[in-house]
């Protein structure tokens, strides 16, 4: 909790006010080598602080022994336009890159194969009522 931008630096709506809720909160209370594959992404405009807790989050899940970590840094976005800007394009770096992960994890769960693992989705173009901007 002694890092910039965790709970004790935040607005009380987002985390509240509880340091033991915090606590609880926090990814790296629970890290250990048998979670799940895990996909981190943030970008090269998130603020310094931010980047430097997915590196300090990837460093400990290998740490302690995590043997799937994926980082991936998105060029030219920011916190927030990384998920805003997903639906550009049929190229777009961030959705392509959720939809590979994705793939390479649950296509071998669901009988994948191997193409259909690696084709390229079209963007969503139907209503976007209610999703934010």
């Amino acid at each position: 909790m002694d890092k910039e931008g965790v709970a004790p630096d935040r607005p009380t709506y987002v985390w509240g006010s509880d340091p033991t809720v915090w606590m609880e909160s926090s990814p790296t209370r629970y890290l250990r080598a048998d979670l799940p594959p895990v996909l981190i992404l943030d970008t090269d405009g998130d603020e310094a602080w931010r980047q430097q807790q997915n590196a300090d989050l990837a460093a400990a899940l290998r740490a302690a022994g995590h043997k799937d970590v994926t980082v991936h840094k998105v060029p030219g976005r920011t916190h927030m336009s990384v998920w805003t800007k997903m639906n550009d394009s049929p190229s777009e770096e961030t959705s392509s890159h959720i939809l590979r992960f994705a793939a390479r994890v649950l296509g071998p769960l669901y009988g994948l194969s191997r193409r259909v693992q690696n084709s390229r989705l079209e963007p969503y173009s139907g209503p976007t009522e209610g999703c934010h901007e």
